[in-house]
């Protein structure tokens, strides 16, 4: 069952987020005397929800083919759906690294604001026991989600979104260098995935620092790529 902490801490943690991922990679773009340009921050925003609505019919199809969806299907279909979408963003509208951070920090910042609003779906469940709000309570549990809604994981949860931010700056970086490196940022977004929901089940700190190692490796890694 969703802790109640969660309910009283929510609304320090959503803007604490949203705001933490905006204004610090923000400010680290200032810092790199990098300029962002808002028009491709939409476009990145935009480029992430075109994405998430293309897991639709590849859901679909996977159920057609193979009976019951899975929450492992869901996950592999995350990395293919972003990175195929992203390159070919990048290819039309990013050729520098001013534009590929604008248009990470875009594909990053709409992400918070989806988790902010699965949070407060979430929020609405707590004190609900009819059938569905216990479905949907169980599904999260299974998920290993249940480990990071309570006060004190939930900080944890500010750390995991700065870290993917980070990461999908990173490879919208590494797209601009090289665009048919989307043929190994697919798999590879597919795999940090699947690999964070296992160890979260466990432990939503290991899980975090995990994805913050991720994120140190691919950001670096995509700045160098497209400053060298």
């Amino acid at each position: 069952m969703i802790q109640k902490s969660f309910s009283s801490t929510y609304i320090f943690i959503a803007p604490l987020a949203l705001i933490a991922v905006t204004l610090l990679f923000y400010a680290l773009a200032r810092w790199l005397t990098i300029s962002i340009s808002l028009s491709l921050t939409g476009l990145g925003a935009l480029g992430w929800t075109i994405s998430l609505i293309l897991r639709i019919p590849c859901l679909v199809l996977l159920r057609k083919l193979f009976g019951e969806q899975s929450q492992s299907q869901m996950v592999w279909l995350s990395g293919p759906t972003e990175e195929l979408t992203r390159a070919v963003l990048v290819v039309f509208a990013a050729h520098t690294v001013a534009e590929g951070y604008a248009l990470g920090l875009g594909w990053a910042t709409i992400e918070v604001l989806y988790t902010i609003m699965q949070m407060l779906a979430l929020h609405s469940l707590q004190e609900r026991t009819d059938e569905q709000a216990i479905l949907i309570k169980s599904l999260i549990a299974q998920q290993g989600m249940k480990k990071v809604l309570n006060e004190e994981n939930l900080w944890w949860g500010v750390a995991e979104r700065l870290s993917a931010s980070a990461i999908h700056i990173g490879l919208t970086l590494t797209l601009v260098a090289q665009p048919w490196l989307a043929l190994i940022t697919a798999p590879l977004h597919s795999v940090l995935n699947y690999t964070a929901i296992r160890i979260v089940k466990h432990s939503a700190a290991f899980a975090e620092l995990f994805i913050f190692g991720a994120a140190l490796v691919l950001f670096t890694g995509g700045l160098l790529l497209t400053m060298r």
